[in-house]
């Protein structure tokens, strides 16, 4: 496996190594993403990007809890590593599926999206023995929120920042936002993880 991490870190291309079919996958604009296939395996090896975020760390835990809790709706996590190469890898089962932008479109597609997200929120903190940190962006309350935004507005120096941003600031600090609602999570058959 590390020599294959390495050749990929160094070898930003398809082709074939040693026992390993390799597909370059475009598309993402903060991973370097393949996958890898030998006659034993199907791997998908993710290069993320460097930063606060501990993006693969992030990735490779959330996928240990999914397996640890046993909804089957994941790839199987296989290897992390966040310092033996210029950038964090994490590495994964190889997941088969359609990739695409448009939203489901029918009942049926709706459903099982609904379903996939239900299994993924029935893992939480408390039921799993890996460390599942907060999520970077989402917040979890309305106060929560104002405070995210603002820090996040702050990092913009005052003349930089449009008439517009501060007109929906105002329209933000002034508005009365109810609290989030608590809802249980439905009863939805959990679908099963591609094959």
């Amino acid at each position: 496996m590390r020599d294959l991490l390495t050749y990929l870190a160094g070898t930003p291309a398809d082709g074939r190594w040693r026992q390993w079919q390799i597909q370059l996958i475009g598309g993402s604009a903060n991973n370097i993403l393949y996958r890898a296939t030998s006659s034993d395996s199907d791997l998908a090896v993710k290069f993320t990007i460097r930063d606060a975020r501990g993006r693969a760390r992030r990735e490779y835990n959330a996928l240990q809890a999914l397996e640890q809790a046993g909804p089957d709706v994941a790839p199987r996590p296989v290897l992390l590593d966040e310092n033996s190469y210029a950038l964090p890898v994490v590495v994964q089962s190889w997941l088969d599926g359609v990739v695409t932008a448009e939203p489901p479109q029918s009942d049926d597609e709706w459903r099982q999206l609904v379903g996939h997200y239900a299994a993924i929120h029935t893992v939480t903190p408390d039921k799993v023995s890996v460390h599942l940190e907060t999520a970077v962006i989402n917040f979890d309350s309305v106060t929560a929120g104002r405070r995210h935004i603002q820090q996040q507005v702050a990092a913009i120096p005052a003349k930089s920042q449009p008439a517009s941003l501060k007109t929906l600031l105002s329209r933000l600090n002034h508005s009365p936002l109810l609290p989030f609602p608590r809802s249980p999570v439905p009863s939805i058959p959990l679908p099963r993880r591609c094959q």
